[in-house]
């Protein structure tokens, strides 16, 4: 809840083309916030059903899989978000990365 409340937050701040919004902005937001939805439910059912839920663990193995693929699919939208477009940031673009 705290990092679906900071990240809709700071995404007031963030400064990107309208195109960009629209292509990395928005889906990152739906992916995260699907990602924190299937966390409580996976959170919620393993505090009913300690310390492993013995119906469904089919299912629920299934919930924490598409949990963590949710989440790389939003971190890999915020992530161009702030490699590609320096979203929110004020480095000129593109980054270059020096070793």
């Amino acid at each position: 809840a705290v990092s679906v409340a900071t990240g809709l937050y700071a995404e007031q701040g963030v400064m990107v083309a309208l195109d960009v919004r629209q292509k990395l902005l928005l889906p990152h937001r739906q992916w995260m916030i699907a990602t924190a939805v299937l966390c409580a439910i996976v959170a919620v059912w393993a505090l009913i059903q300690r310390p492993f839920p013995k119906k469904g663990r089919i299912l629920f193995l299934g919930l924490l899989l598409a949990m963590v693929a949710t989440m790389v699919i939003g971190a890999d939208f915020g992530g161009r978000l702030v490699y590609d477009y320096n979203a929110g940031g004020s480095l000129p673009q593109p980054i270059h990365f020096k070793k």
